[in-house]
């Protein structure tokens, strides 16, 4: 198919440059790293964990090692782009966030965890609020799709103080 309706259906997004960041008025949102592997298996140990996030997290360091790799590889591909969220001021780890896209034009999914210490915080809120602003100004994204458990009142709550 050639035409204006060729260009219509093919991805309008640069991809993220590979030392991104993002910045609100509290945290910073960057690539994952592998210095944020002890950060995340210290978070993942907290008895609150499943309270968190909208995602299965990876169990133990192993795990956690492979999932950093594997979100740095698929940055490179520009498919999912997992960031960790950080104070802006003191760089304290918050959590990270992950956006994907769907397969569908325009549309991307949102997932994060949220350190126990920070789920009932404004960082929370804001984060998301900052990924969406990303997704939206960064990415060219049209539809914001966010993942949130049935039933678990957190992942609602947090949505809904962000403005979803």
């Amino acid at each position: 198919m050639n035409g204006p309706d060729a260009r219509a259906q093919t991805r309008r997004y640069t991809q993220l440059p590979r030392y991104f960041r993002w910045f609100s008025d509290h945290c910073v949102l960057r690539q994952l790293d592998d210095s944020d592997v002890p950060r995340i298996v210290e978070a993942l140990a907290h008895p609150a964990l499943e309270l968190c996030g909208t995602m299965a997290a990876p169990q133990g360091e192993t795990a956690v090692a492979r999932f950093v790799r594997s979100a740095q590889a698929d940055w490179q591909r520009g498919a999912r782009y997992a960031m960790a969220l950080v104070r802006k001021q003191t760089h304290e780890f918050v959590g990270w966030i992950e956006v994907r896209a769907t397969g569908e034009r325009g549309a991307w999914m949102l997932d994060w965890f949220i350190h126990p210490r920070f789920a009932d915080s404004g960082i929370a809120s804001e984060a998301l609020t900052a990924a969406a602003d990303l997704m939206f100004s960064a990415l060219d994204a049209q539809r914001l799709l966010a993942n949130c458990p049935h039933g678990h009142a957190g992942c609602e709550r947090l949505l809904n103080d962000a403005g979803f």
